[in-house]
């Protein structure tokens, strides 16, 4: 048994998690664990060598979920439009191309995935079956304002999308407000980038304050599956006896 629930602890969790980030976002000097420093010269030397192609694949992987550090891309994209390495055009559209296609794959997902998951590890995560009726509720009467203001939410920008599959937003739409809302992101990273030149990198500085936080959040994820997976397994067990 835990010494607490899973609510406490998710409830402590977050509020701790933001006391430091909010502390973090006011240092002059913050703490870094050089992840996301390691993963911006990663980016830089892909972009480098491998031009628009690298830009949009990238960009698959942020809007499928993956933690890649999307306003590095941009801003150093921009900084190569700047130095009329890239195109501005060219750039924004195989970000956009790849943001689109990321998020396709991350709909699908919810879509195909989603329900089945919730229904057999919902209980895990604290969420009941239910809970898909009430995703698919919301998506219908808010889901074009959801999907399109979340692209302006770090975070919350690529993760809309496996929501969105679940809760069956219409495609046709889920796809022209994922690019409208990836086009304005984008240019805005890019133009960014192209604004600052070579000083870009402030953007990198920025993002950096965030790489504690990013990996206490993941070690509190983690104490989540340690501390809980067992009481999760003995009371799905207590639900099969008959």
């Amino acid at each position: 048994m835990p010494p607490i629930g899973r609510s406490t602890y998710v409830l402590l969790s977050t509020i701790s998690i933001s006391i430091i980030t909010t502390v973090f976002l006011f240092l002059d000097e913050p703490p870094s664990s050089g992840l996301m420093l390691y993963l911006t010269d990663i980016v830089i030397d892909y972009i480098t060598s491998g031009g628009y192609v690298v830009i949009a694949l990238l960009m698959v992987l942020d809007g499928a979920c993956i933690p890649i550090p999307s306003e590095i891309v941009l801003a150093f994209s921009g900084f190569l439009v700047s130095t009329s390495k890239f195109d501005m055009w060219i750039t924004l559209a195989s970000s956009t191309l790849g943001s689109l296609l990321g998020s396709l794959i991350a709909y699908v997902a919810g879509l195909k995935l989603g329900r089945e998951l919730i229904k057999k590890y919902g209980r895990f995560l604290m969420l009941e079956e239910k809970t898909l009726n009430t995703v698919e509720r919301w998506f219908r009467k808010y889901g074009k304002v959801t999907v399109l203001v979340s692209r302006f939410v770090p975070g919350a920008r690529t993760v809309v999308s496996i929501p969105a599959g679940i809760g069956k937003m219409q495609l046709s739409i889920f796809i022209i407000l994922t690019v409208i809302g990836s086009v304005l992101w984008n240019y805005t990273l890019i133009y960014l980038g192209v604004k600052l030149g070579e000083n870009w990198y402030l953007v990198e500085t920025f993002i950096d304050r965030f790489d504690i936080p990013i990996a206490l959040s993941l070690v509190v994820i983690i104490g989540y599956v340690l501390l809980f997976y067992n009481s999760y397994e003995e009371s799905s067990g207590n639900d099969n006896r008959p």
